[in-house]
């Protein structure tokens, strides 16, 4: 497991990984900003 920043909705329950986050950093599933934070996640290989 790894600290790993992420992007998550205001709005709903999405997040996003900052590698793979998208260029606006809207939210993928409703469309709404989102805020920055650490999350524990797995590895991605």
């Amino acid at each position: 497991m790894l600290d790993t920043e992420v992007y998550s909705c205001n709005s709903c329950n999405g997040w996003m990984r900052k590698d793979f986050a998208s260029s606006d950093l809207k939210c993928p599933l409703c469309g709404d900003e989102t805020t920055a934070e650490m999350r524990e996640l797995p590895e991605i290989l």
